[in-house]
């Protein structure tokens, strides 16, 4: 059996890492039906957008790293007693 090449390797982490985390992110937000927050759609959009910018996390470290703590903050405030900024 061949082993895969690194490249190989990379390339599907990451993929498989703003895939993750953005799942990750959007299953804690929608997460056991407590109250409805009004401001939901908004967090799973930061949720999603924060978890798809870390695909850009090798080329744009310094952006990325901006999205995501601006989602995190955006969830925070949302959500107070669930999610930190899991992509930062």
């Amino acid at each position: 059996m061949r082993q895969p090449s690194r490249s190989r390797l990379r390339r599907v982490a990451d993929l498989a890492v703003p895939v993750v985390v953005a799942v990750w992110l959007v299953l804690l937000i929608l997460g056991p039906p407590k109250e409805d927050p009004p401001w939901g759609l908004l967090g799973t959009v930061a949720g999603i957008g924060s978890g798809a910018a870390l695909y850009w996390r090798r080329s744009h470290p310094e952006r990325v790293m901006l999205v995501t703590l601006a989602g995190g903050l955006a969830i925070q405030l949302i959500f107070p007693d669930g999610v930190s900024p899991t992509p930062a």
